[in-house]
């Protein structure tokens, strides 16, 4: 055995102090009591993975505006004009005016005749030429008909109803 030359006193010093130093080292490896806070330290992102499969496609979007007009094109050749042989119809009369749903109308032909279809009844309707005279036409309603005069120049006048 060796001999301590020390005092009391100094052995209490060397004590004090060795306890104080196992203190700090608890403190500095996180052994301490709750009330000490421990930090954390955060390292860097890792690389990110691969991408998951694609969703299912949206709706389509509302059509956009239409675009200009294009540029016109050249014009065509022009047409023959027509060699008008016999006759044709050049308008339509309708006697009294618009005054029934199936209004009867004539045909104004290109002789100047007047053109207008004659119903004599079941299975006797017929197209007529209208010369001179006072007519009534066929298309009544509501039991209303259309009386009218066709003078020696082809025109009708005196057009009523009744």
């Amino acid at each position: 055995m060796e001999q301590n030359d020390e005092t009391p006193f100094q052995t209490a010093i060397r004590i004090f102090i060795g306890l104080l130093l196992l203190a700090l080292v608890v403190v500095a490896m996180g052994c301490a009591p709750d009330k000490y806070t421990q930090a954390t330290v955060t390292g860097y992102d890792g690389a990110n993975g691969t991408d998951g499969e694609n969703g299912a496609d949206g709706k389509n979007g509302a059509d956009g505006k239409n675009g200009a007009d294009g540029k016109n094109g050249t014009n065509g050749t022009n047409g023959i004009s027509p060699q008008l042989s016999g006759i044709w119809i050049v308008s339509y009369i309708k006697p009294c005016g618009p005054e029934f749903n199936n209004d009867e109308i004539f045909l104004r032909m290109s002789d100047n005749n007047i053109l207008a279809l004659y119903d004599g009844g079941p299975h006797e309707d017929r197209l007529s030429l209208l010369a001179p005279g006072n007519y009534i036409t066929t298309d009544r309603n509501k039991n209303c008909t259309c009386h009218f005069t066709i003078t020696p120049q082809l025109q009708i006048t005196n057009e009523r109803v009744y």
